[in-house]
């Protein structure tokens, strides 16, 4: 929802690609993602299911940022919530973006729905995946030092 277009589309969705999901391998966040969200995306994803935020926890999360951010669209109020900041900057990057596109007539962009070729067996749709002998879902390397280097940002920021 992030990007605009799904994960992995231009490789087979097979046994390969679920191991690669268990050995770690995670859709890439768009860098002016703000930091709140991606924090949460890669709580989420944590191969150690006890480091996963429950649903009370992101229905929470989620109600405040929607709360903070609906107030300050509708009377201006908490204009100095993270989350705020966070999705003006998004906006300000987005808005930019996109005047630098429409002024570069030769530049293409691959993060956009228009640009991406999705394999013929990147499949959407829900179906039973019968794969024996997955390996046990493990982080990818760096995943925990990211996790924390972004978590240390925010509570310096």
């Amino acid at each position: 929802m992030i990007t605009g277009f799904p994960p992995y589309p231009d490789i087979p969705h097979d046994k390969d690609l679920a191991i690669k999901i268990c050995n770690g391998l995670r859709p890439k966040i768009p860098f002016h993602t703000p930091k709140l969200i991606t924090r949460m995306i890669m709580r989420c994803w944590d191969a150690r299911v006890t480091h996963r935020p429950t649903f009370r926890e992101l229905y929470y999360e989620l109600d405040k940022y929607s709360e903070d951010y609906n107030d300050y669209l509708r009377e201006g109020k908490n204009k100095d919530s993270e989350i705020v900041i966070q999705i003006k900057k998004a906006e300000e990057f987005s808005a930019n973006q996109e005047s630098n596109n429409a002024t570069t007539t030769t530049t293409t962009t691959t993060t956009t729905p228009l640009n991406y070729q999705t394999h013929p067996q990147a499949i959407y749709t829900s179906r039973l995946l019968n794969y024996a002998k997955l390996p046990k879902p493990k982080n990818e390397e760096n995943f925990e030092k990211e996790l924390e280097e972004l978590t240390e940002s925010m509570s310096l920021a």
